[in-house]
Order: C-alpha cells, then structure tokens, then sequence
C-alpha cells in the first residue's frame, strides 16, 4: 500500500507530465518554429508520468533522462508497461538531439507531432494506472 506521501508526490509527478504535454501542445501547434523544445517537453512529459507512476509504487530511480532504463524499473511490476518500449526509443533522444545549437535545428513536424502522440499516450496509460 502506497503512504500517503507517496500518493502526494505521485500526483505531483502526473501535473508535471501534464505541464509538460500541454507545453509540448502549444509549442507543436506553432508548427515549425518551437518543434525543438516541443519535442523536449513530449520527453519530459513522459518521463515524469512514468516517475509518477514509479514514486506511486515506492520503486525509486535514478536521476536519468533515458526513458528506456526508468520503463525497464515499471514492466517487473505491470508488464503491459512493455507495450511502452519503442514509444521511449522514439522519445528519449528529444531530450537533447535538438536543444544545443552545435545539433540539428528541430525535428520535421511529422515527427514532432507522432512525439506528441507517443508521450500523450504514455501519459494517458499512467495516469488511467494511478486513478485505478
């Protein structure tokens, strides 16, 4: 049973991850000239929806950005997290490919827009896990 700090500060992880996907929305919509931090956001939106989900359960995790380690601490746990692995592939990278200016410029739209998807749809799944 999760205390009740835990259950606080889970919840305090899901409005991040919502912060984050209404952010990446904004910034997506404008359609070419915020795709970079877009994307950034649809990374950190999912990365925090799946700590939200981590800090629920009391599995602790380390300070990481890869959403490929912090989903591998989730599917011991729910295996249907596995469903999950190449939304993290596709979305892990978004979190520095186009923030430094010594990089690529932005993702094309098509590829910014199916990163907003992805992290919409890790987020619906972790927050659907904590109401149920």
């Amino acid at each position: 049973m999760a205390s009740p700090e835990s259950v606080e500060l889970a919840r305090a992880w899901i409005e991040k991850a919502r912060s984050d996907l209404e952010a990446a929305r904004l910034l997506i919509s404008q359609q070419q000239k915020y795709l970079d931090i877009g994307g950034y956001h649809c990374q950190q939106a999912a990365e925090k929806a799946l700590k939200g989900w981590l800090t629920a359960k009391q599995i602790p995790f380390p300070k990481t950005h890869s959403l490929e380690d912090v989903l591998a601490l989730c599917i011991p746990v729910n295996g249907d997290f596995a469903h999950f692995r190449n939304h993290c592939e596709e979305l892990t990278p978004l979190v520095h490919e186009y923030r430094y200016p010594n990089g690529p410029d932005a993702p094309p739209l098509a590829q910014a827009q199916r990163a907003l998807r992805l992290a919409e749809e890790v987020y619906a799944f972790c927050e659907q896990q904590l109401a149920g």
